[in-house]
Parts: C-alpha cells; sequence; structure tokens
C-alpha cells in the first residue's frame, strides 16, 4: 500500500510537458553566436547579453539523448531537473525539407529561454526553425546585477512609484531586447552561409522570418518588427503593449492571441487595490489601442476561452502544488496557440491556408479585420479571404471570410 502510494504521488509529482504535435521529430542544441559551434550567453559586450536555443526539425535517430529542460543544471530538489523535453540534444537537422522557414520566440518578463519550452518544441516539430531567446540578464533591464537592482528589475504594482519604475524597466527590456534580436538576424544570416559544423548551412530560409512572444515578449516581438523589416509576421500571445512600436504600428501582419479574462471595467480602472488599477489600466491601454489600429491596418485576434494568463506557459506544468491539487493544465491553451500561430505563419510565410480561420474549433473566439486599401502592403496575405465590412466577430465553429 505505502509503495502503491508513493509510486502514485511520484507520477503526480514529477513534471512533464505535452509532446509536440507536429510530424518532425525535434532536435535542439545551444548557441553562442559569436562561437556558433556551442555555448549558451553570447554577445556579453552588447547592452542586452541574450542567450540563445535552437529548436528545429531532426534526424530521426540522431543526437546525443533527451534535452535537459533547464542547462544551468537545478539543484536536487528543484522540480525542473526532472523536467526533460521531447527534444534530441545536438540531433542533425532533418535531411529532406530544403530551407526552414525561421521563428524568433521571446519570453516573458522574467526573460527566461525555457519557460515557453512546449510552444517552441511544437513549432519546431511542424517544420520550423526556432530562436528561443533569453534575455534574464540584469543589463538588459537596465540594470548592473547588484541585489537592490536585481529586486527593482521586478514587476511592481504596489504603489504609484513602483508602477512608474515597472513601466521604465519594460521600456529598456522592450528596446534592448530587440535591438539584441535584430542583431541574432545579422548572426543567423553568418550561419547559413558558413556553419562551421554544417548543421544549419544552407538551411535557414531568412527571407521568411517571423517572431512569437509571449506576455511582455509579445511587446518585444512587436518592437523588434518596428527596428526590423526582415521579419515578416508576428505573434503576441497574451501581451500587454507598453510602448512597442512608439508613436505608430508595426507594417507586418500580425495576430493576438489572448486568455479569456473578464472585460476590464471603470471599477477595475479606479480600484482601491494599486496592483489591480495598474494591471487594468495596462490591459484597457493595450486593448483600446489593438482596436483602433486593427480597424485601421489589419489583424486578427484569437481568444481561448476558460484559459488565463500562465495557461500559454510551462508554468502550469512544474508547479507541484498545482500537481498536488490536480490544477495541472490539460494542454489545451498552449495546443491552441500552437495550431494558430503554426497556422498563422504557414500562411503568411508559406502561403498555405489553413481550415482554423475559416472552421475555427470549439473554444476559439476569432474576430478579423480586413486591411484596408489605404495601408494595403507586399506583406498582406490572405487577399481571397478578406471582406469589405470591417471587423467580423467568428464565435466557436463559426465561418470567417476575412483574417487580414
Amino acid at each position: 500500500m505505502i509503495l502503491a502510494l508513493g509510486i502514485v504521488l511520484g507520477i503526480r509529482l514529477v513534471p512533464y510537458l505535452p509532446p509536440p504535435a507536429g510530424p518532425f521529430e525535434v532536435g535542439t542544441v545551444l548557441w553562442d553566436i559569436d562561437r556558433p559551434e556551442m555555448g549558451s550567453r553570447p554577445s556579453k559586450g552588447k547592452a542586452c547579453p541574450v542567450s540563445v536555443q535552437l529548436w528545429y526539425p531532426a534526424q530521426p535517430g540522431s543526437g546525443d539523448g533527451r534535452a535537459p529542460y533547464d542547462f544551468a543544471g537545478p539543484s536536487l530538489l528543484s522540480g525542473l531537473r526532472w523536467v526533460r523535453t521531447s527534444a534530441s540534444l545536438n540531433a542533425a537537422l532533418a535531411s529532406h525539407g530544403g530551407r526552414y522557414p525561421v521563428l524568433v520566440s521571446l519570453p516573458g518578463w522574467a526573460g527566461l529561454r525555457f519557460e515557453n519550452t512546449t510552444l517552441v518544441q511544437d513549432l519546431a516539430s511542424r517544420g520550423f526553425v526556432v530562436v528561443a531567446l533569453g534575455y534574464d540578464h540584469p543589463a538588459c533591464a537596465g540594470m548592473d546585477g547588484s541585489v537592490g537592482d536585481a529586486a527593482a528589475a521586478r514587476m511592481d504594482f504596489s504603489s504609484p512609484a513602483a508602477f512608474e519604475r515597472t513601466l521604465g524597466v519594460a521600456r529598456r527590456k522592450i528596446q534592448g531586447v530587440a535591438e539584441a534580436a535584430s542583431g541574432v538576424l545579422d548572426a543567423l544570416e553568418t550561419l547559413d552561409r558558413a556553419d562551421p559544423i554544417g548543421r544549419f548551412r544552407g538551411r535557414l530560409d531568412l527571407d521568411r522570418v517571423g517572431v512569437v512572444g509571449y506576455s511582455l515578449g509579445g511587446a518585444i516581438a512587436m518592437q523588434l518588427c518596428w527596428l526590423d523589416e526582415r521579419l515578416k509576421a508576428a505573434v503576441n500571445i497574451d501581451g500587454w503593449l507598453f510602448d512597442a512600436a512608439p508613436g505608430g504600428w508595426i507594417e507586418q501582419p500580425l495576430m493576438i492571441i489572448s486568455d479569456d479574462s473578464p472585460a476590464v471595467t471603470s471599477a477595475d480602472l479606479s480600484d482601491a487595490r494599486p496592483a489591480r488599477r495598474y494591471s487594468s489600466v495596462l490591459t484597457e491601454a493595450s486593448e483600446r489601442r489593438i482596436a483602433a489600429e486593427f480597424a485601421r491596418r489589419g489583424g486578427v485576434s484569437v481568444t481561448v476561452v476558460g484559459s488565463g494568463h500562465l495557461d500559454f506557459s510551462d508554468a502550469g506544468y512544474l508547479s507541484r502544488l498545482a500537481m498536488l491539487e490536480g490544477r495541472r493544465p490539460d494542454g489545451a491553451a498552449i495546443r491552441t496557440a500552437a495550431d494558430y500561430s503554426a497556422a498563422f505563419f504557414g500562411w503568411v510565410l508559406n502561403g498555405k491556408a489553413s481550415p482554423l480561420f475559416s472552421s475555427p474549433p470549439r473554444g476559439v473566439r476569432l474576430q478579423a479585420w480586413d486591411r484596408p486599401e489605404a495601408v494595403e502592403s507586399a506583406q498582406r496575405v490572405c487577399a481571397d479571404l478578406v471582406a469589405a465590412d470591417g471587423p467580423t466577430s467568428i464565435g466557436s465553429g463559426s465561418a470567417v471570410r476575412n483574417v487580414l
């Protein structure tokens, strides 16, 4: 009986991640853009040092075994020590497929490269080379690494002064990480020309590059598009905009994937609790800006019914408390985000239509806006689906005619 109970508790307490849904096996490798053959934290001399991990379609049977979740080597008691990805470490790139489109992946506020492993390995399994960036170095928040500065870099809505400080940190991260990510794209061009190992030489299609960001990474994704025209499309997964793309909007096709939080009310905006009030202010400002710009320029909004913000990250799968209480997510939110991200990038970068936009599944609310003729651009896609009557609300299982 005791042994059986121990086995059951062990199963419940061992973290796991949902497996990828695509047809490819997945490989991964840490990449130092200054030393392409290995490493984990490149470009230390830059204002915002970023770490880079590449995820990609892998040749079956290759590699050095299952890749760890956190390469930093968590302590024995840490749940992260027992997490394993679905990717083979240092595997060969899949031999068929020619050049693969490239996606840049940006995590949330903490900048931890691995916190969206479920999403990035899923996208890699669908035929993308995913460049996962980490920006947890204090310099990316404008800090020097001291204890006091590290505390100041946290998101803090406890007072007006703390809120203003948080906005300043967000601004520095958005600008600094976007600039660093643009530099990574430069390095990818070099890697495609002259990978010393040969794994990626001639295999990266840098004319087909998109970016996906979760939480703060969604704002950074937009800033990267604002900064670098090599990006052809962007997906923002449940991220406040802050001041990304200041004073304007991006020209690239954009999809917003959101959780199912209640709409902000006037009571929320005047709530006596600072955390509630300031988070509502950011939500309302982002939603107002998105609605206005989508009406002017076109865009896609996907809401995952019944989801919360953390459901789009790995957090729920790594919490032992959630496991004990039976609150471990079923993967639906991440799977939906991966499905729609892959479909959106497949449409924009590869020209492949997806039934997800014509027949949304249950649990998805989709809203789309036409891209007006006044802002017609070379990046326009889905012309055969565009309607002329503005935004169209789409319920679960309903049809949609206009996507951009």
